[in-house]
């Protein structure tokens, strides 16, 4: 299982300690973060993608 998240956000922190058997990918905080996921997860680059929603 690949897991991308955006590196150095809230969600790679959690996802670091948090996930024992899962690679986790990390793509660059951007203005085009969400074509940047879409893109990973179209590549088969990551199997799902998770990210902090700003929320709370």
């Amino acid at each position: 299982m690949k897991i991308g998240t955006i590196g150095g956000g809230p969600s790679d922190r959690v996802l670091t300690r948090e996930i024992k058997t899962a690679e986790i990918i990390r793509i660059p905080s951007s203005p085009k973060i969400a074509a940047d996921a879409a893109e990973l997860l179209r590549s088969g680059n990551a199997d799902v993608f998770g990210a902090a929603s700003g929320v709370g």
